[in-house]
């Protein structure tokens, strides 16, 4: 889901670095997860398909969220035979997402605007209440994501990352690292 997802990311220039970052993270999750599965370590098993899981879908890539939810599902279940199948079809599903990433044009980074402080923290407060739900507020993350893309700071890039794991604990404080580069730029 490309057009959700860019939306989510702020614009298909993120995206495309977003699912670029993901892709070169998990290149050794078949192995994880063969391990984990070869070790019956159920919670490890469960808690790499919950990740993947949520990071697909948070990036829009419905066909590889379903597979998470399946390996999540088979190993809470303990399903070795479900769960040898599902790991099985990881690489090719991962492949043919990497075949799909667009290559941006060479010239499609543009000018930044200039910042917005005051709308920049309050997609802040409006995304940090949200996290402390266990939810993601899309508009106010694509903004903070399109404002800063050209130039993120160190906050911003935790930020995304701590969303993408579903570590909403790692995520408030990054908000809390963004807002305080809001004030003072320099800080970071």
């Amino acid at each position: 889901d490309w057009r959700g997802g860019g939306r989510r990311w702020g614009g298909p220039l993120r995206m495309v670095d977003a699912v670029q970052r993901f892709l070169d993270e998990q290149a050794d999750l078949g192995l994880r997860l063969q391990a984990a599965l070869e070790l019956a370590d159920w919670p490890a098993l469960q808690q790499q398909a919950h990740r993947l899981r949520g990071a697909a879908a948070n990036l829009g890539l419905r066909q590889l969220a379903r597979l998470g939810e399946g390996l999540e599902s088979a190993a809470s279940v303990q399903d070795c035979g479900r769960l040898e199948r599902l790991c099985s079809e990881l690489p090719a599903t991962l492949a043919a997402i990497a075949a799909a990433v667009p290559t941006p044009p060479a010239d499609a980074r543009r000018a930044p605007a200039p910042l917005d402080r005051s709308a920049l923290r309050q997609a802040c407060l409006r995304l940090q209440q949200q996290v402390r739900r266990g939810a993601l507020d899309d508009a106010a993350y694509a903004a903070l994501n399109q404002a800063l893309a050209l130039s993120p700071p160190a906050s911003l890039v935790l930020l995304q990352r701590a969303l993408a794991d579903f570590d909403f604990d790692l995520a408030l404080q990054a908000l809390d690292a963004l807002q305080a580069w809001l004030d003072n730029p320099s800080e970071e």
